[in-house]
């Protein structure tokens, strides 16, 4: 007996927009993790000691804390559109100047600018994920769109360490191609988008205050799963 099996477009019940974000969100992490093996010994060609290579990835993540409390302000006043590519152009400037860095202060600078872009196309990515997608289906939305990254870090990683045996500057490079690619692709795609316009009156007139967000418990613990998330993930994969 033969089994038959379908493929199922795993987008087709989505708007436009989820497979943007997914397409955008690969490549993204695909570069992430080329750069990955590659940050602390780049950092060390500087003669710098452990604990100043420990400062290079905390720097990022730093930078990228500090934009993401006032980058849910940018995405409500000039839509998620714009502070996408905006966000992600950002982090391939950062990153091709990091790539051009001649001594260990200036890869720190370059890395910790490149962490306040990167919180800025996060947040405007999961704003459109949140407006584009109906309770019964975010959580499938949002899935495919973490399972994309995933991929993409898992690929990145195997690049990134034939890349570092050729020169330890070409990963930050083509990182930077990437981006450059996902920025333009994303800007383009949704141009048209009324999801990643930017806002109206209208669509703005009920919000959600931080003092109100912080009193409910649900968010709370999203916001302890996320920050034990991400120490394991910078702590580790470094």
């Amino acid at each position: 007996m033969k089994l038959k099996t379908k493929f199922t477009n795993p987008f087709a019940e989505f708007p436009r927009e989820v497979g943007v974000l997914v397409f955008a969100s690969f490549f993204v992490a695909v570069g992430f993790g080329i750069i990955a093996p590659t940050i602390p010994l780049f950092a060390k060609s500087f003669g710098v000691n452990n604990a100043q290579v420990g400062l290079i990835i905390s720097s990022f993540a730093l930078a990228r804390f500090a934009s993401g409390l006032f980058a849910g302000k940018l995405v409500d006043k000039f839509g998620e559109r714009i502070v996408y590519t905006t966000g992600v152009g950002f982090v391939a400037i950062s990153s091709f100047a990091a790539a051009l860095a001649q001594n260990y202060e200036q890869l720190l600078v370059y890395r910790a600018a490149g962490g306040l872009g990167s919180s800025m196309f996060s947040v405007a990515a999961g704003s459109i994920i949140l407006r584009a997608v109906d309770d019964t289906r975010r959580a499938r939305a949002q899935s495919l769109y973490n399972g994309s990254f995933l991929l993409g870090m898992m690929a990145g990683p195997v690049i990134g360490g034939f890349l570092t045996a050729i020169s330890l500057r070409a990963p930050l490079l083509i990182y930077a191609f990437m981006l450059v690619i996902s920025s333009a692709a994303g800007g383009f795609l949704l141009r048209n988008s009324a999801l990643a316009a930017r806002p109206t009156e209208k669509n703005t007139k009920e919000k959600t205050s931080l003092r109100d967000a912080l009193s409910s418990k649900p968010y709370l613990i999203a916001l302890v799963i996320s920050f034990c998330s991400a120490s394991i993930f910078f702590g580790m994969s470094r």
